[in-house]
């Protein structure tokens, strides 16, 4: 509840660091928010590589951030999450209950609006993974992130997992997909 963008964003800069200084090649990857952070490092550490699953990398509607707004300045904390967006009927996420608005405003307005014009500037490769059925980040995003990375892009599209893939019926693919890329960078 008292966490935002700087909270995160530090702390992964301090992981790639550490990882930075015991190893030759730093890959960084994540998925939603994580994958935001790790466009984020992308742009501000020298990476082998980034590997995103359903990121999050576009500002929002103002109509949608207006509404966030809304919620925070009427004293609302928390809104109703959507926890275990999974195709897969047999795995169930472990999640929030809920997702709280202060630090989601952070994000969008400190993590992305800053970023999401400029994925350019990162041109690390970039193996982006993005569910065409995701109930939590549009894969809008991924369409946006894949046209405006400055390097190169390989660009795979799961049709059988939401939102949270690497727990989905696309979880071996991804796994697969990813150690090939990672076999690539040099």
């Amino acid at each position: 509840m008292t966490t935002s963008w700087d909270d995160w964003f530090t702390t992964a800069l301090e992981a790639t660091d550490s990882v930075a200084a015991r190893c030759d090649k730093v890959v960084v990857a994540g998925l939603s928010m994580g994958g935001l952070l790790t466009l984020a490092v992308g742009m501000e550490r020298d990476v082998a590589a980034l590997v995103c699953v359903n990121p999050v990398a576009r500002m929002r509607s103002p109509e949608e951030t207006a509404m966030v707004e809304e919620l925070i300045a009427d004293g609302m904390t928390v809104l109703p999450g959507i926890g275990s967006d999974i195709a897969d009927p047999d795995v169930v996420e472990i999640a929030y209950e809920g997702t709280p608005l202060q630090p989601l405003w952070s994000m969008f307005h400190e993590g992305v609006k800053p970023r999401c014009d400029n994925w350019g500037s990162s041109t690390a490769p970039l193996l982006l993974f993005t569910s065409s059925q995701d109930h939590v980040v549009d894969p809008a995003d991924s369409v946006h992130l894949a046209t405006t990375h400055g390097g190169p892009v390989e660009h795979v599209w799961l049709e059988r997992s939401f939102h949270v893939a690497t727990q989905d019926y696309d979880r071996d693919l991804i796994c697969e997909r990813t150690l090939a890329f990672l076999a690539t960078v040099s």
